[in-house]
């Protein structure tokens, strides 16, 4: 639709204009729309041209519509001196020279610099002749500090909430892969070689439904018939009494989970994130600073309290160890019965590898602890119903444990000490496997487990707008990015198990189970250790459907188009600034293999933490001899008396005061930073200065901008309606036809009444000779017609419509000067009060600017009338101005804006300039325009400018003054060295840098409008110009024609009077205009009937 909608506009544009290519203006404004996504409006139509009479927007219309794309993309066009505001010389005249062309900064700076010096100011040697030029523009990177600074500091940002607390722990890993890859076999070994607690997504998930008194009914049916409901909630709330809330969190958790699910719903990312978390928190709460509770323990000293326990004589863990067989738990023990060797999965009870609160049975689906361990001899059924009664803490279940003394899961819900696991290390760590698996779902995770959001998805700050807004008006200086660091964020490593698609289907379909004992093996890799032929034939394969062909391949497809985008999202964390969080790990090697790889990299970031530690440690311990030894009092200095102490200070005194002093540069960071040091007050008037001037000269821009698309509407449209008038005009009806009907209906009645006559010659001269008279006639007509439409068209050229237009483009060039002139003016002022802010010497008063009008009568100030001249002037007056008052109004009207300059030879070089336009009022508009600069100046105290205005003001006090003034200079003075001149502040020199490059900015801008208001002008004065010569070429082609018709039409008539026998006007022969018509068809006489005979 916007394509097609530009298409017919483009259609409308042709018929209007005549050309064949869209104003390049207009087309930049369409293209804006289109961007914008709006519709380009059709406004000027072609009977609204042709009805309306000589349209003139003298006026900045007000604002129709939504023209809030059109003035944004028209404001960044006019700053940034681009489109129809791009210097360029006019096409009408590429021989010519073109106003604004000749600017160049470096030269003006020279210039500028010359004239300083000739000024012989102080500080003219430490100014810099260097410009700042963005995109062949000068700019003044000083104002547009200072606004940025000014905007940040009244739109701090509060810095966004963090996420919620997170167990400090020193190892926090993260394992994902394919189906199949292994992760929880290897988690197992980590686990157990790390001291970590493994978090299972699904079994987290199992776990908070039986918070939430809702088990899984794939559960065994012991484990979904051995709990109560109160049970639970004694559960939850024994551990919320123990300082771990988070057990209590899990169960609402479920509770939501479970309205979701009954309303057949899928859960969503946001929900999997904070199960995963509230479940680490659950795991460490004792660890997580603030928590109720506990004494937030640093990771330094769960560490050191590692080391103690592996320094420590190792017999108890030893005795335990051996004791684990009898425990009849279902860490190992039961494969061992079976006669199954699965020595990597052996743990200590209440190990990382244990079973969670939802008693999960070993299957074989991923997420459930069977897929990822092909192979593996599992725990039967029974056993795991009997561990998950015993962590449901029902009564019987509870006896039961207690005669066999069993030590309670701390891996399922925190549990501490007072489940009987006195023996069991302090958690080093967790690792979270198989999540997240895709970018969506990491960016959760790591935003609640750090707070970090992605830049794209975090709002644009209010400063951040502003500043947008206010640089161009006030462009800052780039910043530079800062350096690409790797952020440590929530966790360590992120291990991905990288295995190939074949690997994993034949891992999978390898799997069988006994059904005897519910054992998994698989055929290749870990087939059953007895030799007996009967284990074999009763072994069947694992028919699942969640592990069949199809879904496999979708589960593996899935993951595989997922890593990518979840790769670049990795690309910004790591542990140190030249180690990556990501670790991709070849998972179709073997099983040993595979760990020690992953082993590498785990003890590798252990080693590197303690390094680190050791380090910072050595550090604080310099730092703190460092300080220590600058506390002592130094030595006393032996030698020089004082007396020549005092001299040395005396010499060193007048020698400074002879060598003039270097002020160090001031910088763009001392400028911020003296505006976030600045008082209130101060800061809300200089940012209320900036406001004010931005919002003035927006609202300036926007009226400049929607009157010059309604000027150059109206002047499409006016020229076009100009056009097709005059055209109607020249088809005006006239007599030639009915000189030619009579003069047909003549011939015929004479040529029937006196047939045998028309065969005389003199009939025939006769004839001819009335045929010629019709012929003047015509010709008559014809010149009297041209001259009715010459006058027509000098009526429309004196109509002063054109001149109209010029005056409108002259006002909006004036309007835009005018403008550039009054953001100057603010930006010095604004300037003008931060330095003296900063220099903390009082803001000085304000400065009024002059006022920019060469079209208008100037006013001028009342002059007391004097009775005697009077007279004599009124004389005088009266005499001059019989002579010279109408030729000079004449003149000032007909020249000041344009005038036309006829072509002249040179004599002595033969080159002849063509004739062009000149517009005068254009070059008084600028110098009038540069009377507003700021000089540079010396520095006057404001303090010292108020009092001697106050001096002056009052007469007495003036008299006072100077009696005090002559009785101190009379005095002697109380010491004979003279007073030293005061300092120059390094900020009064930066000021008057910032005046200079503004004074470039201001020139620029005023070259800009004055090559734009020439062109337009220029356009507009040459449009107008072949539009009346193309009407009068109308009105010269249209005789022409009419003379070819008339001559057409006689020598039809003079060939009938030839005719021999003589033949009558029988067709229709129409004059129409300039065209002449035989109608064949329209007898004029009716058709002789012949004679049958």
């Amino acid at each position: 639709e916007l394509v097609t909608g530009m298409a017919f506009a483009t259609v409308e544009q042709k018929q209007i204009t005549d050309n064949t290519e869209v104003n390049p203006t207009l087309w930049r404004e369409w293209a804006a729309m289109f961007v914008g996504n709006q519709e380009v409006d059709i406004s000027e139509s072609i009977e609204a041209s042709v009805a309306t009479v000589q349209p003139l927007s003298a006026l900045p219309p007000k604002a129709e519509g939504d023209t809030a794309v059109l003035d944004k993309a028209a404001f960044e066009d006019y700053v940034n001196s681009a489109g129809q505001w791009q210097r360029k010389a006019a096409e009408e005249f590429p021989d010519l020279p073109t106003p604004g062309l000749d600017f160049d900064a470096a030269i003006e700076a020279a210039n500028h610099m010359q004239t300083f010096r000739e000024a012989n100011l102080s500080f003219v040697d430490q100014l810099n002749e260097g410009v700042d030029m963005v995109d062949g523009r000068p700019v003044n990177y000083r104002l547009g500090m200072i606004v940025a600074a000014l905007l940040s500091r009244e739109f701090a940002e509060e810095p966004p909430p963090g996420p919620p607390p997170m167990p400090e722990v020193p190892l926090r890993l993260v394992m994902s892969g394919k189906p199949f890859s292994g992760k929880k076999t290897l988690a197992a070994r980590l686990a157990e070689a790390y001291n970590l607690q493994v978090v299972d997504l699904e079994e987290v998930l199992h776990e908070c439904l039986m918070l939430s008194k809702r088990p899984d009914a794939s559960q065994p049916a012991i484990n979904v018939l051995s709990f109560t409901t109160d049970a639970m909630d004694d559960h939850c709330k024994k551990h919320e009494d123990g300082g771990n809330p988070f057990v209590k969190q899990m169960q609402e958790i479920g509770y939501e989970i479970q309205d979701i699910l009954d309303r057949g719903d899928a859960l969503t990312d946001d929900i999997y994130v904070r199960l995963v978390t509230t479940k680490i928190r659950s795991l460490f709460s004792e660890h997580i600073p603030g928590n109720k509770g506990s004494e937030e323990p640093k990771i330094e000293e769960v560490e050191e309290k590692a080391e103690e326990e592996e320094e420590a004589p190792q017999a108890e863990p030893s005795a335990e160890l051996e004791e684990l067989p009898e425990s009849g738990s279902a860490d190992g023990s039961a494969s061992e019965a079976l006669e199954e060797p699965s020595a990597d999965l052996t743990t200590a009870p209440g190990g990382p590898t244990d079973r969670r609160l939802s008693g999960a049975p070993g299957s074989t689906q991923d997420g459930s602890g069977g897929e990822d361990a092909p192979g593996e001899a599992e725990a039967d059924e029974s056993a795991e119903d009997d561990e998950g009664a015993a962590e449901l803490g029902q009564e019987a279940a509870a006896e039961a444990d207690e005669a066999q003394e069993p030590l309670e899961d701390a891996t399922m819900l925190g549990a501490d000490a007072e489940s009987g696991a006195a023996s069991a290390p302090e958690p080093f760590g967790w690792l979270l496997v198989g999540f997240p698996d895709n970018a969506d779902r990491f960016q959760l995770l790591e935003k609640s487990l750090s707070g970090w959001v992605e830049e794209s998805a975090k709002p644009i700050p209010e400063a951040t707008k502003q500043k947008e807004r206010a640089a161009l008006i006030a462009p800052a200086p780039p910043q530079e990015p800062p350096p690409f660091e790797l952020i440590v964020g929530g966790y360590d490593l992120h291990f991905r198990l990288d295995i190939h698609g074949d690997e994993v289907l034949r891992r999978a379909f390898g799997l069988h189970r006994d059904p005897a004992t519910s054992l998994t093996y698989h055929l290749e890799d870990h087939p059953p250790s007895s030799k007996h032929q009967v284990i074999y034939e009763r072994l069947t394969p694992i028919n699942d459907i969640h592990n069949s062909m199809g879904t496999l391949t979708s589960r593996i497809h899935a993951f595989d188009i997922s890593q990518p985008e979840l790769d670049y999202m990795l690309g910004f964390f790591g542990p140190f600034r030249d180690c990556l969080r990501l670790t991709v790990v070849d998972a179709n090697k073997t099983q040993d293999e595979v760990y020690d790889s992953i082993d590498e990299h785990v003890a590798g970031l252990i080693e590197r933490r303690q390094e680190d530690r050791d380090r910072q440690l050595a550090e604080e311990a310099a730092a703190a001899e460092a300080a220590k030894a600058a506390e002592e009092p130094p030595a006393d200095a032996e030698g020089a008396p004082g007396d020549e102490s005092d001299s040395k200070d005396e010499v060193s005194a007048d020698m400074r005061a002879q060598t003039p002093v270097e002020l160090p540069p001031v910088t763009l960071e001392d400028l911020s930073k003296k505006v976030e040091d600045m008082e209130e007050t101060l800061f809300k008037l200089i940012l209320q200065q900036f406001q004010e001037m931005q919002g003035e000269f927006e609202k300036d821009s926007h009226e400049l901008f929607v009157w010059h698309r309604a000027f150059l509407a109206d002047f499409r449209s006016g020229f076009h309606g100009i056009q097709r008038r005059f055209l109607e005009f020249l088809q005006r009806p006239d007599d030639k036809q009915r000189h030619v009907d009579l003069f047909i209906q003549t011939f015929n009645a004479f040529s029937e009444e006196y047939p045998d006559m028309r065969k005389q010659d003199k009939t025939k001269e006769e004839l001819h000779q009335r045929a010629d008279d019709l012929q003047d006639k015509l010709v008559a007509e014809i010149d009297e017609d041209r001259q009715e439409s010459l006058d027509h068209l000098d009526e429309i050229d004196k109509s002063g419509w054109v001149e109209a237009q010029v005056d409108v483009l002259a006002a909006q060039v004036q309007h835009a000067v005018q403008m550039e002139a009054k953001r100057y003016h603010a930006a010095c002022q604004l300037m003008c009060d931060y330095y003296y802010a900063a220099m903390g010497a009082g803001l000085p008063p304000h400065k009024e600017m002059r006022v920019i009008n060469v079209l208008g009568e100037e006013e001028k100030p009342e002059e007391v009338p004097d009775p005697k001249a009077k007279a004599k002037s009124k004389a005088k007056a009266k005499a001059k101005a019989a002579v010279q008052e109408e030729p000079q109004e004449v003149e000032s009207k007909g020249n000041k804006k344009r005038k036309y300059v006829e072509s002249k030879r040179d004599e002595a070089t033969g080159e002849e300039t063509p004739g062009h336009w000149e517009f005068p009022f254009l070059n008084e508009l600028m110098e009038k325009a540069k009377q507003i600069i700021w000089p540079l100046e010396e520095f006057v105290a404001p303090a010292s400018a108020e009092k001697l205005d106050d001096v002056e003001t009052d007469p007495k006090a003036k008299a006072k003054g100077k009696a005090k003034a002559k009785a101190k200079a009379n005095s002697p003075p109380p010491d004979a060295t003279p007073a030293a001149a005061p300092q120059l502040s390094p900020f009064y020199v930066d000021y008057q840098q910032g005046l200079a490059m503004e004074r470039l900015t201001f020139l620029h801008r005023l070259a800009t409008i004055h090559n734009w208001g020439y062109r337009r002008l220029l356009s507009l004065s040459v449009s107008a110009s072949e539009a009346f010569s193309q009407c009068r070429d109308w009105v010269l082609l249209r005789r022409a024609q009419q003379m070819a018709a008339v001559d057409g039409l006689i020598e039809i008539l003079k060939e009938h009077i030839e005719s021999d026998p003589p033949e009558l006007i029988t067709s229709r022969l129409v004059l129409d205009g300039a065209h002449l018509h035989r109608h064949r068809n329209v007898q004029l006489q009716p058709i002789p009937i012949p004679d049958p005979d």
